[in-house]
């Protein structure tokens, strides 16, 4: 189901996610950066042995404000959301007499206290209890300001309606002003409301233009315009374009991104046609616990696709596909037993005992808010 998780960002949005609850690289391949998002080993197809390194953001070394990003589900998910905010919010003391002080002021209509006081009643921070007609309240204030923040988290609240009765058209109306003043965040939510139909009449147009908005500045709007390029249903095909925009969620850390780029490389879709660089997303799609990357990486080393093969990681792989429900892998298990001796047998059981899989943040958020086939939506 569609959740449009509330965004709050208190300057200019650099990366934007979605929420709410309902009923270049050189002509040659070259491999990207090394960064946080992927495995630090760049030996990423060494034999005999599946990768686990976990997956996190660049952004994970900077410090983060406590306050923002949060979202419907109690969980907060600020790793992967590089910020550039200019003024943190006021923290609200532990004594009546702050947040007496705190309430005044933004009812005098400071913003930056209705923001904190927004968010510290929805989420029970600082001490505070939930309390969402507060957080509605004090959201609206900021709304009132025409502040992009309070518009799009305003608009989340009727959404899921909280400290409100639901509201979609409202909640619509509330994201495309706070969209139209340049906010990616509400952009974004809006597309996805527009592209799935949750909430508001279905119109993949309006959504797709809601996404080319929010491009520059948001990681998901980003790769659904990649998406969007690759698979040329609703806009005209272009790899060339698709693929830059794809790769740059791969490397934020998006399993899905990271196996459609895979398929990139080993068809020669807007990059060349490279096999070592899509073994590499693979693995990183493999950390995340990604079944389908499983599978793929599987299948290219048993010899299925035109690869040096190890027999060992085939059977490490489809043995921890099969376990997680893929049915069909078993054959592939036994072909394999066939050829291997009792050591290479053993070493690919250990191999499968010993692996955990590690989600980046970024794919854990969008497998929570819209499962694991954000591209299907364009399909």
């Amino acid at each position: 189901m569609l959740r449009l998780y509330v965004l709050a960002f208190l300057s200019l949005f650099i990366i934007g996610k979605t929420n709410a609850q309902d009923d270049v690289p050189s002509l040659l391949g070259d491999e990207p950066p090394v960064s946080a998002t992927t495995p630090k080993n760049e030996e990423a197809s060494e034999k005999n042995t599946v990768k686990t390194e976990e997956v996190t953001s660049p952004a994970a070394e900077e410090k983060k404000e406590e306050n923002v990003l949060f979202n419907f589900l109690g969980i907060k998910i600020p790793d992967f959301i590089p910020t550039s905010i200019k003024k943190p919010l006021p923290k609200i003391e532990s004594n009546e007499n702050s947040l007496q002080i705190l309430t005044q002021k933004a009812e005098n209509g400071d913003l930056q206290s209705q923001l904190k006081l927004g968010f510290a009643y929805l989420y029970g921070s600082d001490k505070l209890a939930v309390d969402y007609t507060k957080a509605f309240h004090f959201y609206q204030l900021a709304a009132e300001q025409n502040d992009l923040t309070g518009l799009n988290n305003l608009g989340t609240l009727y959404y899921n309606g909280l400290g409100i009765s639901r509201d979609t058209r409202k909640a619509a109306e509330l994201f495309i002003k706070s969209a139209e003043l340049g906010n990616a965040e509400a952009a974004t939510n809006l597309a996805f409301m527009y592209i799935s139909g949750n909430g508001i009449e279905k119109d993949i147009a309006t959504g797709i233009k809601y996404f080319q908005q929010a491009a520059d500045d948001n990681i998901l709007a980003k790769f659904m315009i990649g998406c969007a390029l690759y698979h040329g249903t609703f806009i005209p095909r272009d790899y060339i374009k698709a693929a830059p925009m794809i790769k740059a969620a791969a490397d934020a850390g998006l399993d899905e991104a990271q196996i459609l780029l895979a398929d990139i490389y080993i068809k020669g879709q807007g990059y060349p046609q490279n096999y070592a660089n899509a073994v590499k997303y693979l693995n990183y799609a493999v950390t995340q616990g990604n079944v389908q990357a499983m599978l793929r990486l599987a299948d290219i080393y048993s010899g299925i696709i035109k690869y040096p093969s190890d027999i060992v990681i085939a059977h490490t792989l489809y043995n921890l596909a099969y376990v997680r429900g893929i049915q069909n892998a078993q054959s592939r298990i036994n072909q394999l037993q066939a050829k291997m001796s009792i050591d290479q047998l053993m070493q690919a059981q250990q191999e499968a005992s010993n692996y955990q899989e590690k989600p980046s943040q970024l794919t854990s958020y969008v497998h929570q808010t819209f499962g694991n086939e954000l591209c299907s939506l364009l399909q």
